[in-house]
């Protein structure tokens, strides 16, 4: 895996925020750069308040270097919504305006039932602005990361294609998130999937024919979250597209697939320095379960070489398919045939594996007789190399119900 770059000057990252050794290393999942205006300010509470005599505030559920969010619904049709508030002290930074703006008009673009919806958005008398959007009910996925670590490799992909819907549909709107990481995906319900995911917080996003180093402040901090931030945006590249959410994408399964992101040790100087010059270690060598297939997909997706990733999130989206396609043999040969399918008149054991001979009854009074294949070390699909083990043998379909063959593995 290249890495291009990494002699280049990255004097902007703070390099006094170098973790002791004898420092504990802080949770990654929530580590952001600091906020220019500062953490330690102070705001009224909205809670109780009716917004422009439309939206009444009820309860604050989050904080962050945008502002606040509160629960709220509607007076009139009592509809529950988030209301993000970006108070009159930032709102008069013309810094903080324009990224709190430009999230607003970003959503407003993006119409996916993988993405956060936007209804309204408005000033308050004192200055202060606020974004209404729908209010979700449903788990962080950075919670659940933290509460399960890795997650099965059925689930991940269940969850990433939804996600990848979602980036796909901003991309297409024009649109670079710039700021994927677990906190920002919400799983929920729905229509029966458990797997459900839809994006949030648009607050560092960009328009594609917008400056790159617009994410940068004038004093030259970058925003963003190192952990899951790609090379690109840790240099303040100009260059920084929709590339840039395709590795923050890959950091994000690769955390799915083995518990933690790769890069998570020291301060944010440390893990800015180890995205844009570290090769990550394979999740295979983490996890034994991630078959090389995955490995070679995420393994694409964080290449430094932004030309090297996967070009679109269409084009993950099937790379990720065919991963999931490798998985359907096994998955499908566990579920059972339906009554009218041949059946077994006798178990296999140890004769039969050695002699192949077993007899099915058909189905159907037209089906021919069903041939079971040789003993033989080649064959197709099967669950594993333990001796005894049963492998499926396609058969050509020649009646209403394909004939069924069995084949013993022989070892």
């Amino acid at each position: 895996m290249w890495a291009p770059g990494c002699n280049a000057s990255i004097a902007f990252l703070h390099a006094n925020e170098r973790r002791p050794a004898c420092q504990p290393a802080r949770p990654p999942y929530n580590r952001r750069m600091p906020s220019p205006a500062g953490e330690s300010r102070t705001e009224p509470s909205l809670i109780g308040q009716v917004i422009d005599g439309r939206y009444r505030i009820t309860e604050q559920i989050g904080r962050g270097g945008m502002g606040v969010v509160y629960r709220g619904e509607h007076v009139s049709i009592k509809r529950p919504v988030a209301v993000k508030v970006l108070p009159a002290i930032l709102a008069a930074v013309p810094e903080m305006r324009g990224r709190f703006e430009r999230e607003a008009m970003a959503i407003g673009k993006i119409d996916h039932p993988n993405c956060v919806a936007v209804y309204d958005t408005g000033r308050i008398a004192d200055g202060s602005l606020y974004l209404v959007m729908e209010f979700i009910e449903g788990e962080l996925l950075g919670d659940k990361l933290h509460r399960e670590g890795a997650l099965s490799v059925n689930a991940t992909i269940a969850i990433l294609r939804h996600i990848l819907r979602g980036l796909d549909h901003i991309h297409s709107a024009g649109v670079v998130h710039r700021d994927i990481k677990p906190e920002n995906i919400i799983l929920v319900e729905e229509a029966g999937d458990p797997h459900f995911a839809k994006i949030l917080d648009f607050g560092i996003a960009k328009f594609a024919d917008e400056d790159g180093a617009a994410h940068k402040t004038k004093t030259g901090a970058v925003f963003g979250t190192p952990v899951y931030m790609s090379p690109e945006q840790c240099r303040g590249s100009r260059q920084v597209d929709l590339r840039s959410d395709v590795y923050s994408l890959g950091l994000v399964l690769f955390a799915m697939v083995t518990g933690s992101p790769p890069f998570r040790e020291g301060g944010s100087g440390d893990i800015i320095i180890a995205q844009v010059c570290e090769t990550p270690p394979l999740p295979s060598s983490i996890n034994p379960q991630i078959t090389t297939a995955l490995d070679a997909v995420i393994w694409r997706c964080l290449d430094k070489d932004p030309e090297r990733r996967y070009q679109t999130m269409a084009e993950l989206d099937a790379a990720l398919a065919a991963v999931e396609q490798s998985l359907m043999p096994v998955r499908d040969a566990l579920r059972p045939l339906p009554a009218s399918a041949p059946t077994l008149l006798a178990p296999l054991g140890p004769t039969a594996a050695e002699s192949a001979t077993v007899v099915l009854r058909g189905a159907a009074a037209d089906q021919p007789e069903p041939v079971l294949a040789p003993p033989r070390r080649q064959h197709t699909t099967t669950f594993s190399q333990v001796r005894g083990e049963v492998a499926p043998v396609l058969a050509p379909p020649r009646a209403r119900w394909p004939v069924v063959a069995v084949s013993a593995v022989a070892t």
